[in-house]
């Protein structure tokens, strides 16, 4: 009887103690370096690897001899392409660009400048206002013509068996002459990872 009374109690004070711990509420999310790889991983694209690239191919795009050779020169204009995701993950793939850009426009120190063709609309508006006296401005001026499209491409090669997933991923992206077709550089970051699990991307 005494042995049953200890496992009883032993037993009421395990359920109570689960009990309590249900109630206690989820830790709070917590800041983490991006360039880093975090305790949610899987074989995909993540912030590390994008910031990797992203990081080398300003470094490449900056140093391009087509560019440096237009120093002292009119500024060459750059415009966006969108970028193809040829990968197996559903991504936001112009994520690329968009990093890209904003370092290029941080870093350059005016080597480059980009136009918001995205904005056009708001722009010839803006534009048609000025030209009709309505807002202040209203000196004639054409947007400016793009002197070199950035873009890129994502690929990437799976491999899946009983022991675990392995992706090689392979992003190039190019800087093309807007006049000729020209391809004026290339570049590209490679990587590979593997694992047990893969995880879902959005």
């Amino acid at each position: 009887m005494k042995a049953l009374l200890q496992f009883m109690t032993v037993l009421f004070a395990a359920l109570f103690s689960a009990g309590c711990a249900s109630d206690q509420p989820p830790p709070p999310p917590q800041y983490v370096d991006p360039g880093a790889q975090g305790t949610v991983a899987g074989t995909g694209i993540e912030s590390q690897d994008l910031l990797a690239a992203t990081d080398k191919m300003v470094r490449l795009i900056l140093n391009t001899p087509r560019l440096q050779a237009r120093k002292g020169s009119e500024t060459p204009v750059i415009g966006l392409l969108p970028v193809e995701n040829r990968t197996r993950f559903a991504i936001d793939k112009e994520i690329f660009l968009t990093r890209m850009k904003a370092l290029l426009n941080d870093k350059s120190q005016g080597q480059v400048r980009f136009v918001a063709r995205d904005r056009m609309d708001a722009i010839k508006k803006e534009k048609a206002l000025k030209d009709q006296g309505e807002v202040t401005g209203g000196a004639r001026r054409k947007p400016f013509g793009i002197d070199f499209f950035l873009t890129g491409e994502l690929s990437s090669l799976s491999t899946s068996t009983s022991r675990g997933k392995s992706e090689y991923m392979l992003f190039t992206f190019r800087l093309i002459d807007a006049e000729t077709s020209e391809e004026i550089w290339e570049g590209m970051h490679e990587l590979k990872k593997e694992g047990a699990e893969d995880a879902v991307y959005r």
